[in-house]
């Protein structure tokens, strides 16, 4: 197994292996992410969270968040240590017609947009596991301004932005990741399926999705 980290740490993006990964009978480098989420929960090899019945979520670290008045914070006492949220930091959650954009009240939480390739909403009970599972380390195709198959001319990012395109059990979603402290991201679109198609070849991967099969 591989280990997998992308996150903000002084200001800079960290990168790295992680999840699992195997060879597909066509060659394709087929991987996994370490975080896998769904309505209820979020978890990784050594993170868990759970949907609560009284609306929270609670981490296996003891941090819980819930949403109040349309923004994602930390509930007291841990609200000033939690790895998701920090302090008194507030995320407003505001719902698009082609997906959702999460923003922070300070830098102790991720900038996040999400954007669908249909066009279509994220369904809004998966919106708090994926702002979970985006902090925890979303597998899927990653795009930044350090990768050596980077072109500016096509991606327009600068060096304050990441995107990531994974799919959602059929339906392909483009995270956009804005640095805390950073220079704000272009207007969030989804890449042109071309150049996604190429990047992919190119990188020969191929990830499966985060989002868990619904059980039968």
């Amino acid at each position: 197994m591989l280990r997998f980290v992308r996150g903000v740490v002084g200001g800079l993006l960290v990168f790295g292996l992680g999840g699992c990964a195997h060879y597909g009978p066509d060659g394709t480098w087929e991987r996994t992410g370490d975080a896998r989420f769904d309505a209820k929960s979020v978890t990784t090899p050594t993170d868990s969270y759970n949907l609560l019945t009284d609306g929270t979520w609670a981490g296996s670290r003891g941090d819980r968040y819930v949403v109040r008045d349309g923004a994602l914070q930390a509930v007291a006492p841990f609200a000033s240590s939690g790895p998701i949220i920090g302090g008194q930091t507030r995320v407003w959650i505001d719902r698009e017609g082609d997906g959702v954009r999460f923003t922070p009240t300070s830098s102790r939480a991720e900038h996040w947009t999400f954007v669908t390739e249909d066009g279509k909403g994220i369904p809004s009970d998966l919106e708090v596991p994926l702002y979970i599972a985006a902090n925890l380390g979303l597998g899927g195709l990653w795009v930044t301004y350090s990768d050596p198959d980077y072109l500016e001319a096509t991606w327009h990012l600068g060096t304050d932005c990441s995107v990531v395109v994974f799919d959602l059990n059929g339906r392909r979603v483009a995270g956009w990741l804005e640095r805390q402290g950073g220079n704000p991201c272009p207007t969030p679109r989804f890449p042109d399926a071309q150049v996604l198609a190429r990047l992919a070849q190119r990188r020969n991967e191929r990830w499966a999705s985060p989002l868990r099969p619904p059980a039968d």
